[in-house]
């Protein structure tokens, strides 16, 4: 989270300024720019409560656990719609993945960057 290797329990501690066992909305705004995340106070607020499963205006480390295995969960699901639909592309069009990598490389680095992908999804 914080650091590689680094444990959701150990970045929260170490977040955890006031060491209440809790974050408040300033400790979690503290967080996300920690971790490279800039946002208003809003936009803080509005993300805060959204994690906040039981609505007491903090966030504790099982509500952080619970959010981040739900969003594990739901990249898995979207990776395997998402090789799913490749692969169904790949049999409609005759194919190969390959060739259809080699298409979406732009800059032809043999790697996707975010905007490629980002063109490849607006296509």
């Amino acid at each position: 989270m914080g650091r590689v290797g680094q444990t959701p329990e150990q970045f929260f501690t170490e977040i955890d300024a006031d060491r209440t066992g809790d974050l408040d909305q300033v400790e979690f705004q503290a967080a996300l720019e920690r971790v490279g995340i800039k946002v208003s106070v809003e936009q803080a607020a509005g993300a805060m409560k959204a994690l906040d499963l039981d609505d007491d205006g903090t966030l504790e480390i099982s509500e952080l656990i619970s959010n981040l295995k739900e969003f594990s969960r739901l990249r898995r699901v979207k990776a395997a719609k998402a090789l799913r639909e490749t692969l169904g592309y790949t049999r409609r069009t005759n194919t190969s993945i390959t060739q259809l990598f080699s298409r979406m490389d732009a800059d032809g680095s043999g790697d996707l960057d975010l905007l490629e992908l980002q063109e490849v999804f607006r296509r």
